[in-house]
């Protein structure tokens, strides 16, 4: 279970790293909700974490960074909020 400091930490996090120019937010379209909806019908895993993946797959990212433990792990690396210095 997440604390508050550890909520706090990460929103803070996020605060920050939207002002890196090194790093993009990218947006979805209906090809990527299709491919995350086929993805959770086969493996019945998170829609939203296969929403995110083929978000950056899309947008040939380099990694994923992710709080999610179980996020899944295919093409592109995922990462922690923590290991990257802003």
């Amino acid at each position: 279970k997440k604390t508050n400091i550890d909520m706090m930490q990460f929103y803070n996090y996020l605060s920050k790293i939207t002002l890196d120019p090194k790093i993009l937010i990218c947006s979805f379209s209906g090809s990527v909700i299709r491919s995350a909806c086929q993805m959770c019908q086969s493996y019945n895993d998170d829609f939203e974490d296969y929403l995110q993946y083929f978000c950056a797959e899309k947008e040939n990212c380099c990694a994923i960074y992710s709080m999610d433990k179980k996020f899944p792990n295919l093409k592109i690396p995922v990462k922690r909020y923590g290991e990257i210095d802003i």
